[in-house]
């Protein structure tokens, strides 16, 4: 990604809220800081079962570990993927899973969303929500690119929050209905136009960024529809 882009507008969503998940990795929530917090990203919850892999058709469950070859049935096209890492599903359910680090610098960090989800407002794209003004101001994009995920064009923004509480960001059709954005965090989000409103959420601390290029390994080999 090239260049550093700053926009200060009137509205800007807010960093992961998965909502009603308890998982605590993407913010869900609704305007209590308390609830989104327990609808946001999952933490970290150490699992000594054998990691399982995801055949195909089967898709993920909450509570598991997985590994390898992975295939997500919680969307309306299917999503593959493999990895040589091993993850924990705080939380799967239509349109929602959350992938997590089982090592985690902070609670509701290191892990990456799937969802189905729009800016919030309505709006076409996350750059034009945070073009948007009003709370979006407080949003930065600090990078922006354009790239592919699964042969479809794709968006890919970092960008941190810098105001106070937390930010609902993202329209979600799963994870309590939104995700949040909060100012201790960095975010690289994609927008992937494959037809579904279909996003992929990545939180961090602000310093622990080197940690987003195990989301990207991850995401380099996902692939859409069935195998």
């Amino acid at each position: 990604m090239d260049g550093t882009i700053r926009i200060r507008s009137v509205a800007w969503f807010a960093i992961v809220v998965f909502g009603a998940m308890a998982l605590a990795l993407a913010a869900c929530g609704g305007d209590d800081d308390d609830a989104t917090a327990d609808a946001t990203t999952t933490e970290a919850a150490p699992s000594t079962a054998p990691a399982d892999t995801a055949t195909e058709g089967e898709g993920v469950s909450p509570g598991d570990t997985v590994e390898g070859d992975v295939e997500l049935g919680q969307f309306p096209t299917p999503i593959s993927f493999t990895t040589k890492d091993s993850w924990f599903v705080p939380i799967a359910e239509p349109d929602g899973v959350v992938l997590e680090d089982p090592v985690q610098e902070a609670p509701f960090t290191r892990a990456v969303l799937f969802l189905t989800a729009t800016p919030m407002g309505g709006l076409d794209t996350i750059g034009d929500l945070v073009g948007s003004g009003d709370q979006y101001d407080e949003v930065t994009i600090v990078d922006q690119a354009e790239t592919q995920v699964g042969g479809f064009d794709a968006t890919v923004y970092d960008l941190t929050y810098d105001g106070s509480g937390t930010l609902p960001f993202l329209s979600t059709e799963g994870f309590g209905g939104s995700i949040v954005l909060r100012d201790t965090e960095y975010y690289r989000i994609w927008e992937v136009d494959n037809g579904d409103d279909f996003v992929l959420f990545a939180p961090v601390l602000r310093g622990d960024v080197e940690w987003l290029d195990k989301a990207e390994a991850l995401i380099d080999t996902i692939q859409f529809g069935e195998k």
